[in-house]
């Protein structure tokens, strides 16, 4: 359903704005308006109209009308799992069709790119990761840190970018690690530990012990040393 074609680019101005479905959110929150929707994209509200009502009939987008206008306002349907998917090719095609990846490319050489974050529906349907709220990706780049001039492609996508300079994979805290794991590789070879997050701890406890052993035996050698010398001196 995806391409340059009119309703696609009726259906990508909804993958910019946020939910209407959180208690408490007024009518007139996040959703578009037609007139609004035509004025971005340059297209006549008859179209509009046109190709709103087909993504109403699909239930990628939900109409209701404002509680004093009573003019129809539309917003995203994040529960419609065609929505998900079709947002996250969305912006994976735009990171590429912009040339973001590419400037990246240059700009750092990255070994390893993730990219993840809330920003990027779970199509498993994780209510922990799948908030309609956030607007923001995340990618994780194997390299030195540099400086990227991101805001241009920010707005293009409609999410907020933030890179995140990582010297290899194999060192995270578990948060992140998972993050990664969840996420989608644009460059490179996702190589992680081959030992479950929660070992982690379990190392870190092993290698105290070990360090703590081998406090205790420096102690005792240097003890017995001691002893050694003094028994073996003659009187």
């Amino acid at each position: 359903m995806m391409g340059k074609d009119n309703r696609s680019r009726v259906l990508a101005e909804f993958f910019k704005c946020g939910s209407s479905d959180e208690k408490g959110r007024k009518d007139k929150g996040e959703g578009l308006q037609l007139r609004e929707i035509g004025r971005s994209i340059n297209l006549a509200p008859t179209s509009v109209k046109k190709y709103l009502k087909e993504l109403e009939s699909k239930g990628l987008v939900i109409k209701k009308l404002h509680s004093e206008s009573n003019y129809p306002i539309y917003f995203p349907n994040l529960n419609n799992s065609d929505f998900k998917y079709l947002k996250n090719l969305y912006i994976l095609h735009a990171l590429k069709e912009l040339g973001l990846i590419e400037y990246v490319e240059k700009e750092c050489s990255p070994e390893v790119m993730v990219v993840s974050g809330a920003g990027l529906h779970d199509l498993r349907g994780d209510s922990t990761r799948d908030s309609g709220e956030a607007r923001e990706i995340k990618l994780f780049l194997a390299c030195k840190e540099k400086r990227l001039e991101l805001g241009g492609y920010e707005k293009d996508v409609g999410v907020k970018i933030t890179p995140i300079f990582l010297k290899d994979f194999s060192d995270l805290t578990p948060e992140l690690e998972e993050e990664i794991i969840n996420g989608i590789v644009l460059k490179g070879v996702l190589r992680l530990i081959d030992v479950p997050i929660a070992s982690k701890q379990e190392r870190k406890r092993e290698q105290g012990k070990q360090e703590e052993l081998s406090s205790k035996k420096n102690e005792r050698e240097k003890e017995e040393g001691f002893y050694s010398r003094m028994f073996s001196e003659e009187p």
